[in-house]
């Protein structure tokens, strides 16, 4: 029984025997950890980084589990379904838990303990508790043996806000490009206060986001191209990019948001914040979309404009030659549904440029032509 300490209660491993495990029986004399480790959480502590007297020797984990979880904390000590460990000395340890499924939250007392997460294991993000790593400042991900998108495979909690939030050593996780946002709701704080994460992330899924509140609020090292998010369903931006500056987040980057996202109908009267980085002329409709006062022009009809353009009649719109707008719930000519660019015909008629008409209208249809959003930035250059 080598291994079992205080988690001894009646003759029993906290009243657990015989208990069948991921094909495994653990009671008083099976008490180790499994031989092969692919489904352990694996992680390096140091239990002086915070504390004072017994608790620099000591580590608390917040563990929530799907059934029991055993725990080699790395002095050959090996427990179960115990979540706090006092060590002998004061040090650096490996830390192995195995699961069925796991989760974790590192924002605690011991958050400064965490050091590096070598394997991910049965960790997971899915519904059934948080997993976070708020305020792990400590905490590295850069060896990770498996890929963090199986964690969000089977669908991510709706309630994980902040899960790399002051993280100030994260920089990147294999896999993280692939995460899965199934069952996801929010990104709030997510990368919040994190100097050093800079990973290419503009392919993610982000249809079912309503909540993007302070996702990159000073990540100052955050510069990548996300203007290929469908954020059509966000209305919450609050403090979306507070911090970013010319130098920490490239004009290009910026144009790619302006009108990548106007691609797709978005939410109306959002407030967004880009800090002072700046945009050029290639993303000025875009962005003239998103700012343009909230309004919309019911459409009367769609013909061929005699050239093979879609020609949109309205009962009157104000618009200029070369201004971005958008078109949805046209039948019949389906293909006019979208973002354009128009030319104006005349004030009730306005071409839409690189259309091509193929179907007879039937009815319906709205032009918005802006969504009244507030939109901070550094300008045009």
């Amino acid at each position: 029984m080598s291994g079992i300490q205080s988690n001894i209660v009646d003759g029993t491993v906290n009243g657990l025997i015989n208990n069948n495990y991921l094909g495994e029986t653990f009671g008083l004399m099976a008490n180790d950890v499994p031989k092969d480790d692919t489904n352990a959480f694996i992680c390096i502590i140091d239990t002086t980084m915070s504390g004072t007297g017994v608790a620099l020797r000591q580590i608390q984990l917040a563990i929530t589990s799907t059934g029991s979880y055993t725990i080699d904390w790395g002095d050959g000590s090996k427990e179960i379904n115990r979540n706090i460990h006092t060590y002998a000395s004061k040090g650096v340890y490996t830390i192995k838990i195995k699961a069925l499924a796991l989760w974790i939250n590192f924002n605690s007392t011991n958050s400064l303990k965490y050091l590096e997460i070598i394997q991910f294991g049965c960790l997971t993000l899915k519904t059934g508790a948080v997993t976070t790593f708020i305020i792990c400042n400590n905490l590295k991900f850069n060896n990770v043996r498996d890929s963090f998108a199986l964690l969000g495979s089977s669908g991510i909690n709706s309630s994980t806000f902040g899960l790399f939030e002051s993280c100030l050593s994260f920089t990147s996780i294999l896999g993280l490009e692939q995460l899965s946002l199934s069952g996801a709701s929010t990104l709030a704080q997510w990368f919040s206060n994190n100097p050093s994460f800079n990973q290419n992330i503009g392919n993610w899924n982000v249809l079912g986001i309503t909540n993007m509140s302070f996702l990159f609020n000073n990540a100052t090292a955050f510069n990548q191209d996300i203007g290929n998010w469908r954020v059509g369903n966000v209305t919450n931006f609050n403090s979306f990019m507070n911090g970013k500056t010319p130098t920490t987040f490239s004009k290009e980057n910026l144009d790619s948001i302006y009108n990548g996202w106007t691609e797709y109908q978005l939410q109306l009267s959002n407030v967004i914040s880009f800090g002072t980085a700046n945009y050029t002329a290639s993303g000025a409709e875009g962005r003239a979309l998103l700012t343009r006062d909230n309004a919309s022009v019911v459409i009367l009809g769609a013909i061929n404009n005699g050239s093979g353009l879609i020609r949109i009649i309205i009962g009157g719109h104000g618009r200029a030659t070369g201004e971005k707008i958008f078109i949805s719930g046209v039948l019949g000519t389906v293909e006019a549904n979208g973002a354009w660019i128009v030319t104006v015909v005349s004030l009730t008629e306005l071409d839409l440029q690189g259309s091509v008409f193929t179907n007879t209208y039937t009815g319906g249809g709205i032009l918005r032509t802006g969504y009244g959003w507030t939109v901070v930035d550094g300008g045009v250059i």
